[in-house]
């Protein structure tokens, strides 16, 4: 059967539309992640201009601390984050920061009510109120990392609240599970007071809490990963593992500048023990194959 050279030269425009499409999308993708390293490469330098001068001229720093207004300690300003999806994901990890202390108050109160019903529960409420302040400081250190890896940009930071911020999903997750003893009520807090109220008010209302409590740390874990995945998103957006390769290097080139001293005496052992060349190491290998 014949073939028509017109299909032919149509196919072959068509896969060399195709290929010249793919090539040009990944020519703008590459663009956009130089554009985003220059920028980013850019507001690190000016930062440390601005921290020289501070350091040399005692200048007041244009980044005072804000928060808690009661006692300042840290900087807190959203506006300085990018409206470009970030400040939005910074706003929602604010929000569910705030949202813990509700969250951990209503575990003392469930905690306070298996009290009322069984005293060998002392050490449950007991580090109910330790979570109260001891996991409130964590979370918040958790949302600070999310905080500057969003407003500079920094793929560390990234990968450090990634690596916190999982590990505190999965605490909230067992703190639903509520296993008797770990000071937090939850499921198994409920079935166990259930089991046992035997027409009891107390130890009813004592479950219902409990259940309530599960169900506010497990919400709370599904909207802590909301944030991480969103987090995730604006990583890849900006570059993702191509622009944290790129910030190493700018990193080790800002070493090498500041320690040049460091980089000569790398240079003088290079020179010093050269790399033996891919001909002797090979005629070396050939006279020891050979029995000589």
């Amino acid at each position: 059967m014949a073939t028509n050279p017109f299909d032919e030269g149509a196919s072959s425009y068509s896969s060399n539309n195709n290929s010249y499409d793919s090539t040009y999308k990944e020519k703008e993708l590459n663009q956009r992640e130089a554009d985003i390293i220059r920028r980013e490469q850019e507001l690190d330098r000016r930062e440390r201009e601005l921290v020289s001068r501070e350091a040399q001229g005692g200048v007041v720093s244009k980044r005072p601390p804000n928060w808690p207004r009661c006692k300042p300690i840290v900087r807190q300003d959203l506006m300085e984050i990018e409206n470009d999806g970030r400040r939005v994901v910074a706003r929602l990890a604010w929000i569910s920061w705030y949202s813990s202390i509700f969250l951990l108050l209503w575990n003392i109160v469930a905690m306070a009510s298996i009290l009322a019903t069984r005293t060998a529960a002392g050490g449950d409420f007991v580090l109910a109120v330790i979570y109260l302040f001891l996991w409130l400081t964590l979370e918040f250190l958790v949302y600070r990392t999310l905080y500057n890896a969003l407003r500079t940009g920094k793929a560390l930071r990234y990968w450090l609240y990634f690596i916190c911020g999982g590990i505190n999903i999965l605490a909230h997750i067992f703190a639903g599970i509520g296993l008797r003893g770990s000071g937090m009520g939850g499921l198994l807090w409920m079935i166990w007071l259930f089991a046992n109220a035997h027409g009891s008010k107390v130890v009813n209302t004592a479950g219902i809490l409990c259940l309530v409590d599960m169900i506010l740390f497990f919400l709370w874990a599904v909207c802590a990963t909301y944030i991480w995945i969103r987090t995730q998103r604006v990583y890849v957006r900006r570059g993702g593992n191509r622009a944290a390769t790129a910030q190493a290097g700018q990193v080790a080139v800002n070493a090498a500048a500041n320690n040049p001293d460091v980089v000569l005496e790398a240079g003088k052992y290079v020179a010093s023990n050269p790399p033996a060349s891919p001909k002797a190491s090979l005629g070396a290998h050939h006279y020891s194959s050979s029995g000589y």
